[in-house]
């Protein structure tokens, strides 16, 4: 099909999407039934399409994904006011954000950390002292993949988190949204679009956000500025360039609260805040992209690029250490308030060609996906330590009253530490084959080759001396997939999957060799159906990770590195089960909903054999979001509601010392919503979030008494007010 033709279709979704309605949806989009689905936060009608998973290039129904993946789509994101992907991935099912200050979240799912985010399939890393957590005005959906994907993330390629950024509009529109809410927290967007001329169109967003915490002393402020133009050089030639500029200023609660030192709780306040009033992280992401559409005939090509320029500061303090619960004091002696500052800078320079069409073998037709993608980084940090400008001791009486504000503010220090430039290059060649083998059945095999290099010193400043010294690589190492798919009625398919990731790690043996990477492989079965015409979709999977060549530690003397030698023996395996639900049950309710089983041990370890692994993993976990129009009054009113939960945890009072455990509860948080569709063009909703004002710990980054620990958000609203200020 014509990239030009294509381009009427993507408008019909861009303007649904930019309005706000009940879908998820993508750029290439399946049609099916008509529907007006006009819920308060919808200010068009428009035509409901079959959600579509973009994340392996050539678009496919979820139905037809043989892992399990969920989109999150605009009109989710706006029904819950979800400002930043953080906030999103909180309210997606199976995946774990684990806090190491109020803007530095890690994200896991299946027990393992995913390191990786693309955008519109270009990969690029996730430290949260780099990069910001991405703001959302400028995406319209989010797919998350939770299992392995080294084929098309390649090296670290555990799950996936795929942003959509917003595409341009072949007519005028220009749309706003304004909110307000609790710990006055407020955020103001614009958003416009429209043809430049007959082959030319062009979108533009803004978004400011500007708010405080139930903790004091902390805020956060945001600016946001998007641009995207899309040119039709030919009928058959596609050019789309975009940009954006994140700018994140943020006086952060770091690290949270400690425990005793026998893991009990503290007791502490939730809005208890051990960071000084004076901390500052300050982030600075520039990102530039151009990409090229070709079609070939039956055949289509993409060409994609994108250059990330990232700068962060980090100027902070915080309380560290567990308390000893006899002395009220720290149990040992270097608890007390700590301080740092970081400074750092990441830039990033990727590529990505594919191709993908039919070919005829056997008298069938199947599907090839092939390709290469290139990325270089460059990343350097700067560190100075502020503690003795600053230490002292705090018992946890003066935690119950301690003033934020009451800290002394250091100067800042030369660097003591540095690292002048960590280069990671990857070059990726992968290749994908659904084979249509019968009408129901379809095989699907892939593979790519990897080829990767990791090079850094870590220098101590004062004597110019380098005491950490890497250079690591992977020549040619392959990372396997291979699906089959059975479509056993119009509605249900089976499948089962197997796919794996290489992780290249730093041990290494008695001679000095550096052990091979580990390999984490996802095996996958389940039961996928496509229900009410492609409007609701529903899943069972069955998963397991089995992780090998973990480092091992072994007897014997160093090895001509001076390095304690290990084998490549370790083993951990991660199995459960996840459901979800996703879509519209009827013109009116939609329903997203999802439970996951998961439990994990070491299979093979030295010192926590038969243990959990991923002691942040909850055995149970549930997430549900569901909205309703009601018929009355021109289905002016709709109520949405959504439950968040997880089961308990027990966690040792540090990584491998389990002694003692911290023992947190489990929880459920309910929120609810209403909202008011004003007129054609505007709408109004207020969310009340934690409405029973349950008292809880949020997900923790690390095993340990010493700190991480942070409650969640008491009761709180938002009051949005969205509109459409001209088109249609």
């Amino acid at each position: 099909m014509r990239l030009i033709k294509q381009r009427g279709l993507t408008a019909c979704l861009a303007s649904i999407v930019a309005s706000g309605a009940a879908a998820q949806t993508q750029s290439t989009p399946v049609m099916t039934e008509a529907s007006s689905t006009e819920l308060d936060y919808v200010l068009v009608e428009g035509t409901r399409l079959r959600d579509e998973v973009t994340l392996g290039r050539t678009g496919t129904t979820l139905r037809e994904t043989p892992q399990s993946v969920t989109i999150m789509g605009q009109a989710r994101i706006e029904a819950q006011n979800l400002r930043n992907l953080d906030e999103v991935l909180i309210q997606t099912p199976g995946i774990i954000l684990l806090a190491d200050s109020t803007v530095e979240n890690t994200y896991t799912t299946r027990g393992h950390v995913i390191e990786s985010i693309q955008y519109d399939n270009i990969t690029t890393g996730t430290n949260p002292e780099t990069i910001a957590s991405p703001n959302m005005a400028m995406f319209e959906g989010v797919e998350v993949l939770r299992g392995s994907n080294g084929i098309l993330n390649g090296v670290n390629g555990f799950g996936s988190i795929n942003l959509r950024r917003k595409r341009p509009l072949d007519n005028f529109q220009g749309s706003t949204s304004i909110t307000g809410g609790t710990w006055d927290r407020y955020h103001g967007e614009l958003d416009v679009t429209g043809p430049v001329s007959e082959r030319i169109r062009a979108r533009g967003v803004v978004s400011y956000d500007d708010r405080g915490f139930f903790f004091p002393y902390a805020g956060f402020k945001e600016k946001l500025v998007f641009g995207t133009m899309e040119f039709d050089l030919t009928e058959t030639t596609l050019l789309r360039i975009a940009s954006h500029w994140q700018k994140t200023d943020v006086t952060p609660n770091s690290p949270g609260v400690a425990f005793y030192s026998d893991g009990g709780d503290l007791g502490l306040p939730r809005d208890t805040m051990l960071s000084p009033g004076w901390a500052d992280f300050d982030y600075d992401t520039k990102n530039y992209m151009i990409e090229l559409q070709q079609s070939l005939g039956s055949w289509n090509s993409r060409l994609i690029m994108s250059r990330f320029d990232t700068k962060s500061s980090n100027f902070y303090a915080y309380f560290w250490g567990g308390m000893d619960r006899a002395t009220g004091m720290p149990s040992e002696e270097w608890g007390g308030l700590y301080g740092e500052q970081l400074d750092l800078t990441y830039e990033q320079n990727a590529a990505d060609l594919s191709f993908w069409g039919p070919v005829n073998l056997f008298g069938r037709e199947h599907e090839v996906l092939v390709g290469a993608v290139r990325s270089q980084e460059h990343y350097a940090w700067y560190y100075g330590d502020l503690t003795p400008q600053i230490f002292e001791q705090i018992s946890v009486d003066q935690m119950r009253s301690w003033d934020a504000g009451s800290a002394v503010k250091p100067h800042r220090v030369p660097a003591d530490y540095y690292g002048p430039d960590r280069f990671i290059a990857q070059t990726g060649i992968f290749a994908r084959i659904s084979l249509n083998i019968a009408d129901p059945l379809t095989l699907v095999l892939g593979a790519r080759v990897n080829y990767w290099r990791h090079r850094e010193q870590s220098i101590e400043a004062a004597t110019n001396t380098v005491y950490e010294d890497l250079d690591l690589k992977m020549d040619g190492d392959v990372s396997p997939q291979a699906a089959i798919t059975w479509k056993v009625t119009e509605d249900w398919s089976l499948y089962a999957s197997y796919a794996d990731m290489l992780v290249p790690q730093s041990a290494q043996d008695a001679n000095g060799n550096v052990l091979k990477p580990r390999v984490a492989a996802n095996y996958e079965a389940g039961i996928k159906g496509e229900l009410f015409d492609g409007r609701f979709n529903a899943s069972l999977a069955f998963f397991r990770v089995d992780e090998k060549n973990r480092a091992l530690g072994v007897d014997g003397p160093p090895n001509q590195n001076n390095v304690a030698p290990s084998i490549a023996a370790g083993q951990t395996v991660s199995d459960g089960f996840e459901i979800e639900t996703t879509g519209q049950l009827t013109p009116d309710w939609t329903l997203d909903a999802g439970y996951t089983y998961n439990t994990n041990e070491y299979k093979r370890d030295n010192e926590n054999q038969g243990r959990a692994f991923s002691t942040y993993t909850p055995k149970h976990m549930y997430k549900l979001w569901t909205n309703y129009r009601l018929p009355a009054m021109e289905g002016r009113w709709s109520f949405g509601g959504g439950i968040n939960g997880q089961s308990s945890l027990s966690q040792p009072i540090y990584a491998d010392d389990w002694s003692a455990l911290i023992n947190k509860d489990g929880y459920t948080i309910v929120s609810l919503r209403v909202g008011f569709r004003i007129n054609d063009r505007w709408s109004a909703s207020l969310n009340v979030n934690n409405i029973t004002d349950e008292t809880y710990y949020a997900g923790s980054i690390g095993n340990s008494i010493s700190g991480n620990h942070f409650y969640g958000d008491p009761r709180n609203f938002v009051f949005a007010i969205r509109g459409k200020l001209w088109g249609g």
